[in-house]
C-alpha cells in the first residue's frame, strides 16, 4: 500500500507502489501529471499486458498477486477506489442527499455515518417509470437493477448503480464539485462565502470581456498587414500563427461542448429570453484598483461592451434552508438550481 501519511490521494503511488503494480514502465512514468493507474500491467490497451510471472510461492489464496497482469488491474481498482472516496468527501455536493451525508442516517437501530451510505431513497425510479417494472423491489422499498438493465448500457443512463437505479440518469440533478455557498457567491449566504468573496466575485467581476482579451487576445506586432487577425482583401496580410502541435479536431469538439456547459443554462436550448445580461467591458484593474473603461480603451481591448446574452432559466429560487450538525451550520442545497440537468453533466455551469 502506498503511504499517504494524511494527505488527500491523487492518483500518484510511491515507487516501490509503481514498480510492483506496473514495473519499470510506471515508475519511469510517475513523472507526468497523470494517475499512475493507467501505467500498471494489463490497465491499458493489449500492450499493456504481460506474459512475465513473479517467482514467488504463494497460498492458493494468494497466488494470483504472482500474475503482474492481475496485480495491475487490482491495483488499477484501488486506486479508483481511492479516487473515488476523494470525490465524494471533497467534490461532490448533491441538491437531495447532502443532508444525509453529513449528519448520516439510521438504518434500522444502527445509526450510519453519511460517507458509508449505500442507498438513497432519492435515487430510485418513480412508479410510472418505463422501466419500474424491470427493477427487483427489496424489503423498505428499496430497488435493485437485474436483467437487460445490467447487462446493456441504458440511453437513460439509470442502473449504472444497480442499488440506486436512478443515480447519474437524465432528469436527475448532477452533484456539484463545489460548495453550495460558492455557486453564486454573490448572494452572501454565509459568514464563509461573505469572508472569502467579500463583493470581489460576481458574474461580472472580474469582468469576462476583459480578462478574455488580456489572457487571449494573440500578440500582432511585427505582422503589419494582418488587420487585427482578420488580413487583407488582397490576401496578402501575415497571419500565420504558430500551430498547437498537441491540439487536434476532437479537443476542438470538447472544448466547444464545455463552452456550451458553461455559459448556457438551457432547458431544451432555450434561454430566458425575457431577460438579457451584460457580458462585460466595463472595468479593469489597474495599480490594483477598479478603473472604468473608456470608449477608447474598449476599442484598444478590442472589446464589445454592447453584447449582451439572454439570461439563464433558474429553477429553484426559493430559500435553500439550513441545517446545524456538530456545531456548524450548513446549507441544504444550492441556493439556486438551472433547467440545465437534463443534458449537462459538467459542474462548472452551476457556478
Amino acid at each position: 500500500m502506498s503511504r499517504f501519511e494524511g494527505k488527500r490521494f491523487e492518483g500518484k503511488v510511491d515507487e516501490p507502489v509503481a514498480g510492483c503494480r506496473g514495473g519499470e514502465r510506471a515508475v519511469e512514468r510517475r513523472g507526468v501529471p497523470w494517475v499512475d493507474w493507467s501505467n500498471y500491467w494489463s490497465a491499458g490497451d493489449a500492450t499493456s499486458r504481460t506474459d512475465k510471472t513473479d517467482g514467488l510461492v504463494l497460498p492458493p489464496l494468494l497466488r494470483h498477486l504472482v500474475n503482474r497482469n492481475t496485480r495491475g488491474i487490482d491495483g488499477a481498482l484501488m486506486d479508483l477506489e481511492y479516487q473515488r472516496m476523494e470525490l465524494i468527501k471533497f467534490n461532490l455536493f448533491e441538491n437531495k442527499t447532502y443532508e444525509q451525508y453529513v449528519t448520516g442516517r439510521k438504518v434500522g437501530a444502527e445509526q450510519i455515518d453519511g460517507p458509508v451510505l449505500k442507498l438513497w431513497k432519492e435515487m430510485r425510479l418513480e412508479r410510472n417509470h418505463p422501466n419500474f417494472r424491470d427493477l427487483q423491489i427489496l424489503a423498505g422499498g428499496d430497488q435493485r437493477c437485474k436483467g437487460p438493465l445490467i447487462r446493456f448500457r441504458t440511453v437513460s443512463g439509470i442502473c449504472n448503480d444497480i442499488n440506486n437505479p436512478a443515480m447519474g440518469s437524465t432528469g436527475m440533478l448532477f452533484s456539484r464539485n463545489v460548495q453550495f455557498e460558492s455557486t453564486y457567491p454573490d448572494l452572501g449566504l454565509d459568514q464563509l462565502a461573505r469572508n472569502r468573496h467579500g463583493g470581489r466575485i460576481s458574474l461580472l467581476k472580474p469582468d469576462p470581456q476583459v480578462i478574455s482579451r488580456k489572457l487571449f487576445t494573440r500578440d500582432q506586432t511585427g505582422m503589419a498587414n494582418c488587420n487585427n487577425g482578420h488580413g487583407t482583401p488582397g490576401g496578402d496580410g501575415d497571419c500565420a500563427y504558430r500551430k498547437a502541435p498537441f491540439f487536434n479536431v476532437i479537443a476542438a469538439y470538447w472544448i466547444q461542448f464545455m463552452t456550451h456547459d458553461w455559459f448556457t443554462h438551457m432547458e431544451e436550448a432555450r434561454n430566458d429570453r425575457s431577460k438579457s445580461i451584460e457580458t462585460g467591458c466595463k472595468t479593469e484593474r489597474v495599480n490594483n484598483v477598479e478603473q472604468p473603461i473608456s470608449a477608447a480603451r474598449a476599442a484598444e481591448l478590442g472589446c464589445r461592451p454592447e453584447s449582451r446574452m439572454e439570461a439563464g432559466l433558474i429553477a429553484d429560487k426559493e430559500p435553500a434552508g439550513m441545517f446545524r450538525h456538530q456545531g456548524r451550520t450548513y446549507l441544504k442545497r444550492s441556493p439556486r438550481t438551472t433547467h440545465n440537468y437534463n443534458t449537462a453533466w459538467w459542474d462548472a455551469s452551476q457556478i
